[in-house]
Protein backbone atom coordinates (compact mmCIF):
# COMPACT_ATOMS: atom_id res chain seq x y z
CA UNK A 1 0.00 0.00 0.00
CA UNK A 2 3.10 2.34 0.68
CA UNK A 3 4.46 1.76 -3.08
CA UNK A 4 0.59 2.90 -4.19
CA UNK A 5 0.23 5.67 -1.61
CA UNK A 6 3.52 7.02 -3.04
CA UNK A 7 2.73 6.41 -7.02
CA UNK A 8 -0.52 8.06 -6.07
CA UNK A 9 1.23 11.07 -4.54
CA UNK A 10 3.19 11.43 -7.63
CA UNK A 11 0.69 11.08 -10.02
CA UNK A 12 -1.30 14.07 -8.34
CA UNK A 13 1.79 15.64 -9.02
CA UNK A 14 2.31 15.14 -12.39
CA UNK A 15 -1.72 15.72 -13.20
CA UNK A 16 -0.90 19.39 -11.28
CA UNK A 17 1.82 19.61 -13.87
CA UNK A 18 0.25 18.92 -16.72
CA UNK A 19 -2.65 21.43 -16.10
CA UNK A 20 -0.42 24.05 -15.73
CA UNK A 21 1.10 23.39 -19.10
CA UNK A 22 -2.73 23.09 -20.55
CA UNK A 23 -1.96 19.55 -21.56
CA UNK A 24 -5.24 18.58 -20.47
CA UNK A 25 -5.91 14.99 -21.49
CA UNK A 26 -2.29 13.70 -19.89
CA UNK A 27 -4.42 15.49 -17.15
CA UNK A 28 -7.26 13.74 -17.36
CA UNK A 29 -5.56 10.09 -17.66
CA UNK A 30 -3.81 11.26 -14.47
CA UNK A 31 -6.91 12.53 -12.48
CA UNK A 32 -8.47 8.77 -13.45
CA UNK A 33 -6.00 7.17 -12.40
CA UNK A 34 -5.73 9.05 -9.17
CA UNK A 35 -9.71 8.69 -8.40
CA UNK A 36 -9.71 4.92 -9.17
CA UNK A 37 -6.87 4.22 -6.37
CA UNK A 38 -9.01 6.84 -4.02
CA UNK A 39 -12.25 5.42 -4.80
CA UNK A 40 -10.63 1.60 -4.27
CA UNK A 41 -8.80 2.41 -1.19
CA UNK A 42 -10.87 5.08 0.68
CA UNK A 43 -14.45 4.76 -1.02
CA UNK A 44 -16.44 6.75 -2.88
CA UNK A 45 -17.02 9.36 -0.16
CA UNK A 46 -14.00 9.75 1.31
CA UNK A 47 -13.02 13.79 1.28
CA UNK A 48 -9.55 12.70 -0.70
CA UNK A 49 -12.01 11.06 -3.17
CA UNK A 50 -14.09 13.39 -3.78
CA UNK A 51 -11.33 15.99 -4.17
CA UNK A 52 -10.16 13.69 -6.55
CA UNK A 53 -13.20 13.69 -8.89
CA UNK A 54 -13.22 17.82 -8.65
CA UNK A 55 -10.10 17.90 -10.48
CA UNK A 56 -11.27 15.01 -12.77
CA UNK A 57 -14.02 17.39 -13.52
CA UNK A 58 -12.04 20.07 -14.01
CA UNK A 59 -10.07 17.97 -16.60
CA UNK A 60 -13.21 17.53 -18.78
CA UNK A 61 -14.21 21.25 -18.75
CA UNK A 62 -10.67 21.75 -19.49
CA UNK A 63 -10.98 19.85 -22.69
CA UNK A 64 -14.74 21.06 -23.40
CA UNK A 65 -16.26 17.71 -22.08
CA UNK A 66 -18.85 20.32 -20.23
CA UNK A 67 -22.03 17.46 -19.61
CA UNK A 68 -19.10 14.47 -18.54
CA UNK A 69 -18.05 17.29 -16.02
CA UNK A 70 -21.47 18.06 -14.77
CA UNK A 71 -21.85 14.27 -14.12
CA UNK A 72 -18.75 13.87 -12.11
CA UNK A 73 -19.31 17.38 -9.84
CA UNK A 74 -22.80 16.14 -9.12
CA UNK A 75 -21.32 13.28 -7.77
CA UNK A 76 -18.92 15.46 -5.74
CA UNK A 77 -21.29 17.83 -4.79
CA UNK A 78 -23.58 15.02 -4.12
CA UNK A 79 -20.49 13.66 -1.45
CA UNK A 80 -19.76 17.11 0.02
CA UNK A 81 -23.41 18.33 0.86
CA UNK A 82 -23.76 14.65 2.70
CA UNK A 83 -20.29 14.68 4.62
CA UNK A 84 -19.94 18.60 5.12
CA UNK A 85 -23.95 20.81 4.70
CA UNK A 86 -25.02 22.66 2.71
CA UNK A 87 -23.62 25.80 4.24
CA UNK A 88 -19.57 24.92 2.90
CA UNK A 89 -17.57 26.61 0.95
CA UNK A 90 -16.20 23.60 -0.91
CA UNK A 91 -20.09 22.94 -1.51
CA UNK A 92 -20.18 26.57 -2.99
CA UNK A 93 -17.43 26.09 -5.03
CA UNK A 94 -19.03 23.35 -6.42
CA UNK A 95 -22.21 24.65 -7.45
CA UNK A 96 -19.66 27.50 -8.54
CA UNK A 97 -18.20 25.01 -11.47
CA UNK A 98 -21.70 23.47 -11.86
CA UNK A 99 -22.87 27.00 -13.00
CA UNK A 100 -19.71 27.95 -15.08
CA UNK A 101 -20.00 24.16 -16.91
CA UNK A 102 -24.36 24.79 -17.61
CA UNK A 103 -22.94 28.88 -18.95
CA UNK A 104 -20.24 26.90 -21.04
CA UNK A 105 -22.93 24.70 -22.87
CA UNK A 106 -25.57 27.30 -22.82
CA UNK A 107 -22.55 29.38 -24.80
CA UNK A 108 -21.53 26.43 -26.75
CA UNK A 109 -25.24 24.73 -28.18
CA UNK A 110 -27.66 27.83 -27.45
CA UNK A 111 -30.93 28.44 -25.38
CA UNK A 112 -32.86 25.62 -27.70
CA UNK A 113 -30.18 23.05 -27.72
CA UNK A 114 -30.79 19.60 -26.00
CA UNK A 115 -27.60 19.57 -24.59
CA UNK A 116 -28.48 23.19 -22.94
CA UNK A 117 -32.18 21.50 -21.61
CA UNK A 118 -30.27 18.36 -20.05
CA UNK A 119 -27.55 20.13 -18.45
CA UNK A 120 -30.31 22.80 -17.44
CA UNK A 121 -32.42 20.14 -15.93
CA UNK A 122 -29.30 18.83 -13.35
CA UNK A 123 -29.00 22.32 -12.33
CA UNK A 124 -32.11 22.83 -11.66
CA UNK A 125 -32.64 19.51 -9.79
CA UNK A 126 -29.68 20.60 -8.28
CA UNK A 127 -30.86 24.23 -7.37
CA UNK A 128 -33.79 22.52 -6.17
CA UNK A 129 -32.05 20.30 -3.22
CA UNK A 130 -30.16 23.42 -2.50
CA UNK A 131 -33.87 25.57 -2.12
CA UNK A 132 -33.36 27.61 -4.54
CA UNK A 133 -36.98 26.65 -5.99
CA UNK A 134 -37.77 30.01 -8.20
CA UNK A 135 -34.69 29.81 -10.33
CA UNK A 136 -34.85 25.63 -10.43
CA UNK A 137 -38.07 26.32 -11.95
CA UNK A 138 -37.17 29.19 -14.41
CA UNK A 139 -34.46 26.36 -15.33
CA UNK A 140 -36.62 23.19 -15.77
CA UNK A 141 -39.64 25.10 -17.78
CA UNK A 142 -36.59 26.44 -20.32
CA UNK A 143 -35.57 22.68 -20.41
CA UNK A 144 -39.45 21.05 -21.12
CA UNK A 145 -39.66 23.81 -23.47
CA UNK A 146 -36.84 22.60 -25.65
CA UNK A 147 -37.18 18.69 -25.11
CA UNK A 148 -40.64 18.32 -25.91
CA UNK A 149 -40.86 18.97 -28.98
CA UNK A 150 -41.16 16.54 -31.91
CA UNK A 151 -37.35 16.20 -32.40
CA UNK A 152 -36.54 15.78 -28.89
CA UNK A 153 -39.51 14.19 -27.31
CA UNK A 154 -39.13 10.26 -27.91
CA UNK A 155 -35.35 10.62 -27.45
CA UNK A 156 -35.67 12.38 -24.21
CA UNK A 157 -38.63 10.71 -22.89
CA UNK A 158 -37.24 10.48 -19.40
CA UNK A 159 -35.13 13.41 -18.70
CA UNK A 160 -38.92 15.11 -19.93
CA UNK A 161 -40.47 12.99 -17.61
CA UNK A 162 -38.10 13.64 -14.35
CA UNK A 163 -38.70 18.03 -15.37
CA UNK A 164 -42.46 17.38 -15.09
CA UNK A 165 -41.89 15.82 -11.63
CA UNK A 166 -39.43 18.47 -10.83
CA UNK A 167 -42.06 21.14 -11.86
CA UNK A 168 -45.14 19.54 -9.47
CA UNK A 169 -42.74 19.47 -6.97
CA UNK A 170 -41.55 22.95 -7.00
CA UNK A 171 -45.35 24.72 -7.37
Amino acid sequence: MLFEHEDTIKRMENAETFHKQDDSVVALELDQQVVDIFTKYYGYDHPQTLESQGRLAVSLSNLGQMEEAISVYDVVLEGQIASLGNENQFVAATMGNIAAAYQNIHDAYGLESKHTALAGLRWAQLLARQGESAHALELVKGSIEVLDTDANRGRHAMELSQARKLVDSLN
